[in-house]
């Protein structure tokens, strides 16, 4: 038989002989230590013991693959017998492992809830090998910095690894779960106290000041982030790119006048044709109408032929009740941009609105007219 054909053989034969529940086990053995590393919790050496146990398990079910193509033994062989016994238990393991691990997903899948930040400093990592070579299953002692007594043992990513060492000061970000079982979502270097370090150094570090402003914006600290970007641009006040970032990050979580406060500053030292869309929309959306009003009537200036400083004075005239106005606004952005579905919706229902108004004003009148009119 030649080579190729004898490839084909085995591969057919292999086809032929491997399981449904086999190959099934074998995948949910892989998913599920993928949903125990995305979706860790910290615990004992109880826990930890999980992900090696399914790594143990897709080992093990590899093997069961392969003796399928083996020769088939009799049925009561000894060693037949005494491999299914093994892979009884086997599949038992392989069912609590991956149900556990389906309860993980769901209570991290479900959880709406804010997270926790806890700073912690690492004792010690444990970086495991099998044969001298390192496997995805590694787990790291931490000790919480507010109470030194408790340690706790979380599982390692490969990527966190290679960045993490012992000593080091990192801030869990901790997810309560939907079923009450807190997990970790992310270990990450504590930038208030590495930018705290490098700042005692060198004041004027900008790297440092950067990574501390972001840390702090990501981990909603808001009071904190604001300080050390006004900071910052004491330092550098000519990095507007910086303060128009920031305040995107205040506005995408929904605190406009914050935000505002470093489109201002932005707008009141390089004004710019962004910046007066970034203020005049986080005013408005912030309930400063009047203020937005004028922002944005000085970016169309800037800009006269796009259609986008319009449509926003738009929607502020009609908040402020100038219908008549908004109309004309939208009109505007229609010219410059047709057949815009969302731009004619709106200037439909602000001119339904100012029909009413005019109908109600009429009729106002009407009665007013009425009532004067000297009776014979």
């Amino acid at each position: 038989m030649k080579i190729p054909d004898r490839i084909r053989d085995i591969a057919a034969r292999f086809r032929s002989r491997v399981t449904f529940e086999d190959s099934i086990a074998l995948c949910a053995c892989v998913i599920a230590m993928k949903i125990q590393l995305d979706y860790r919790v910290a615990g004992h050496f109880l826990f930890l013991l999980l992900p090696p146990v399914g790594l143990a398990l897709t080992v093990l079910n590899f093997i069961f693959l392969i003796n399928h193509l083996l020769t088939r033994l009799p049925e009561d062989d000894p060693f037949r017998l005494a491999l299914g016994r093994v892979k009884w238990w086997s599949n038992l393991l392989v069912r609590v492992f991956v149900y556990y691990s389906l309860l993980l997903y769901a209570n991290a899948k479900l959880d709406n809830a804010k997270p926790v930040y806890l700073n912690t400093e690492i004792v010690s990592i444990n970086k495991s090998a099998v044969l001298g070579l390192p496997i995805p299953y590694s787990w790291v002692t931490l000790r919480d910095l507010a109470n030194p007594d408790k340690t706790e043992q979380v599982l390692l990513k490969a990527s966190e690894r290679e960045r993490l060492w012992g000593a080091q000061p990192v801030v869990l970000t901790i997810q309560p779960g939907y079923f009450g079982i807190p997990w970790i979502a992310a270990i990450e270097l504590d930038w208030v106290h590495y930018a705290g370090e490098i700042l005692k150094l060198s004041p004027t570090a900008a790297y440092a000041w950067q990574n501390l402003i972001y840390f702090q914006l990501e981990h909603k600290h808001w009071p904190e982030a604001t300080a050390a970007t006004m900071e910052y641009l004491k330092l550098y006040p000519k990095d507007y790119d910086l303060a128009l970032g920031v305040g995107s990050q205040f506005d995408l979580a929904a605190r406009y006048l914050e935000a505002a406060q470093f489109y201002e500053y932005v707008v009141a030292r390089h004004p710019t044709y962004r910046a007066y869309q970034l203020l005049g929309t986080a005013l408005s959306w912030g309930g400063k109408n009047p203020r937005a009003a004028e922002v944005l009537e000085a970016s169309a200036l800037l800009n006269p032929d796009y259609w986008e400083a319009y449509y926003h004075l738009g929607y502020v005239y009609g908040g402020m009740g100038r219908l008549a106005e908004g109309i004309a606004a939208f009109e505007k952005a229609l010219e410059r941009k047709p057949n815009s579905p969302e731009i004619e919706i709106e200037l439909a229902r602000q001119r339904q609105a100012f029909a009413a108004v005019q109908a109600a004003k009429q009729e106002a009148q009407k009665r007013r007219g009425q009532i004067s009119k000297p009776s014979p």
